[in-house]
């Protein structure tokens, strides 16, 4: 019986864990992206801006560093000194916040700092995964229109202007002069689902009054408008997928869209929804001028843009694949979930919120012309 439990025992030896360093790591993105890397086995240096959010990270086993992407990064330099800091693998960068040209110079700092640290360690070039969006390409037309096509990775770059700075900000880490410092790759998701803090959260916050009403409602938007989602923890599955990925050279340099296995329709969401809260009359959807109500105005964010994006390009290269279902496949799961995350205070849920009420006050329009 000894013999076989020690032969049974004994291992070969595994290698080093790998490092990760992801910022904004109390967001909805980097919270994500960070779970996905601890569950692989990363070592895993989560940044977030306030120490009350450790908690968050430490019961995920994940290491808070507290600061802020700002002019100064002292805590960066306090950190980076300590001899026992290993050079980071990877840096994924999930922050956004404008104006973006001048958040995209202290991200820039930051990497350069991490990547001649590395440098100076004796560790390899550090790979950084930089966060931007789909709504980079602009709009496709609806479903069953003529000459719909998938936005693919070569598509053109038409963003709206509120997005700009971030659609350019983001393209600058592949420049000249970062290239023998890291090597990088450019993230754009769809429109993430699950949990408390997506943008479909605003639908279930909005309809949610309406439950078991008789008459229909009018929202802004189309039916056949797309909106293309995914859900966060298959989009953080991705990100992990390109970090490791064996080959650097066919990862370096590119950009990869993540979406969903299929699209759906704003028809298919809302029809989903009308039976969820038992709404007899259905919704209806309409021009925007005709929605008076301030909380379903501020749906023409969600239902008002129509984009079909093709994820072929990462799905074919690391075998990355979505595995949960769609929002319309799984609405009350997804609802209860949200509805757990706001008794909860969850901090995703008002910011989200917020931010969807300050387009529609500042008058910013989604809306296809």
């Amino acid at each position: 019986m000894n013999k076989i439990m020690s032969s049974s025992t004994q291992a070969t030896p595994r290698p080093p864990k790998k490092t990760v360093l992801v910022t904004g790591a109390g967001g909805y993105i980097g919270f994500a992206v960070s779970r996905a890397f601890a569950r692989a086995g990363w070592d895993v240096y989560g940044l977030i801006r306030r120490a009350e959010g450790s908690d968050a990270l430490l019961t995920e086993e994940i290491t808070p560093l507290i600061g802020s992407i700002s002019a100064d990064l002292t805590f960066l330099d306090s950190f980076l000194a300590q001899p026992s800091t290993r050079p980071f693998d990877v840096v994924v960068s999930c922050t956004e916040t404008y104006p973006f040209d001048e958040h995209w110079g202290h991200i820039s700092a930051l990497l350069t700092k991490v990547a001649h640290h590395a440098k100076q360690r004796g560790g390899a070039k550090p790979f950084v995964l930089v966060s931007s969006g789909c709504k980079d390409y602009g709009q496709t037309s609806r479903h069953g229109e003529v000459g719909l096509a998938a936005h693919t990775e070569t598509s053109p770059l038409e963003p709206m202007e509120v997005l700009a700075p971030r659609t350019n900000g983001t393209m600058r880490v592949f420049e000249e002069q970062n290239r023998d410092l890291y090597d990088a790759a450019v993230i754009r998701p769809t429109p993430l689902l699950g949990y408390g803090g997506s943008y479909y959260g605003v639908l279930f916050q909005a309809l949610s009054r309406f439950r078991d009403q008789e008459s229909q409602i009018k929202v802004p938007g189309h039916n056949d408008n797309i909106y293309h989602g995914c859900h966060i923890d298959d989009c953080a599955e991705a990100y992990l997928a390109l970090a490791e990925y064996p080959s650097r050279a066919e990862v370096s340099g590119e950009c990869f869209n993540i979406s969903g296995y299929r699209y759906e329709t704003v028809g298919e969401i809302l029809s989903a929804l009308a039976a969820e809260y038992g709404i007899r009359g259905g919704i209806a959807t309409v021009p925007l001028k005709e929605v008076a109500e301030p909380e379903l105005r501020a749906l023409e964010a969600v239902l008002g843009y129509t984009q079909w994006v093709d994820s072929t390009k990462i799905r074919k290269l690391t075998g990355w694949n979505d595995k949960r279902k769609l929002f319309s496949e799984n609405i009350r799961t997804y609802r209860l979930a949200y509805e757990a995350a706001a008794r909860a205070g969850d901090a995703g849920v008002s910011r989200i919120s917020d931010r969807v009420a300050g387009w529609e006050k500042a008058g910013i329009t989604f809306e296809k012309k």
